[in-house]
């Protein structure tokens, strides 16, 4: 979060990866809460994936089910950025 060659956080998560526990939400969550930078999440998945997309919009992570949405939303704010500076 702290180095500035970064300016946004694209994650990928496959919640059906074995290990992976619900509690990535609650980290990814509290590292939004930083508000250093923007987080975005992708997922793709079944029922589990949207219930845990769910809780990760309700603590205000952006969440997109495929990564070219993403990238839009990403490409959006790189030109908000460049149009408003």
């Amino acid at each position: 979060m702290d180095d500035s060659n970064i300016d946004i956080i694209l994650l990928i998560v496959l919640y059906q990866t074995p290990l992976l526990s619900t509690a990535i939400v609650e980290i990814i969550s509290e590292y939004n809460d930083y508000q250093k930078k923007p987080i975005i999440v992708v997922s793709t998945g079944g029922q589990f994936t949207e219930v845990l997309r769910s809780a990760l919009a309700k603590n205000n992570v952006v969440t997109y089910t495929f990564p070219e949405e993403a990238v839009k939303a990403i490409a959006a704010l790189v030109e908000y950025y460049h149009v408003s500076s």
